[in-house]
C-alpha cells in the first residue's frame, strides 16, 4: 500500500508512529538477526525514530524531541533498552554501523515528512483559509499532543 494513499487523523498520529516503530523493529530483528547485537539494533531503532519524529518537531526544543523519540521507542522495547539506545553514544567500531545509523535516520525522515504531510492534507481539508505547514509545532499536531 503506498504511503500517500492512506490518510491519518492527527488524533491518531501518536498510535500511526508506534505502529510503525514497531514495524521497524520487527524488520531489523529479521534482517540482522543474530549477526548485530542487540544494544546496535537498539541504536538503529532508535535513530529511525528520531528521523520518524523530526517533522513534527524540527522547529521545536530537543527535549521535546527526545521525549517523543524516548516515548515511541517504549512501543517497541522495554524501558531499560530504550533508555540505553537513547544515552549511549553511536559505536565507531566500523563504518558500516555509522552509514547504517545516517542511512535508517533518513528512512525514518523520510517516512515521517509523508506521514507528517499526510496530516497536514488533512488539516488542509478541515481548514482551507489557514497555512498549516507550521502549525504543526512540537508535540503537537492539529492542536493534540502526539505522544
Amino acid at each position: 500500500m503506498n504511503a500517500h494513499s492512506v490518510r491519518i487523523d492527527p488524533h491518531d498520529l501518536s498510535s500511526e508512529l508506534n505502529r510503525r516503530v514497531v514495524r521497524a523493529a520487527g524488520a531489523m530483528k529479521e534482517r540482522y538477526g543474530n549477526t548485530v547485537p542487540e544494544a546496535q539494533r537498539d541504536q538503529l531503532l532508535a535513530f529511525y525514530v528520531l528521523g520518524l519524529t523530526t517533522p513534527f518537531y524540527e522547529d521545536g526544543p530537543p527535549a521535546s524531541h527526545l521525549k517523543a523519540v524516548r516515548t515511541h521507542l517504549l512501543a517497541a522495547l522495554p524501558p531499560d533498552r530504550t533508555d540505553a539506545a537513547i544515552d549511549i553514544a553511536p559505536s565507531t567500531e566500523g563504518d558500516w554501523f555509522s552509514g547504517a545509523l545516517k542511512a535508517i535516520e533518513g528512512i525514518g525522515h523520510k517516512d515521517g515528512h509523508a506521514l507528517f504531510m499526510q496530516c497536514d492534507d488533512i488539516r488542509r481539508m478541515q481548514h482551507p483559509n489557514t497555512e498549516h505547514r507550521h502549525e504543526a509545532t512540537p508535540a503537537t499536531t492539529a492542536g493534540r499532543q502526539i505522544n
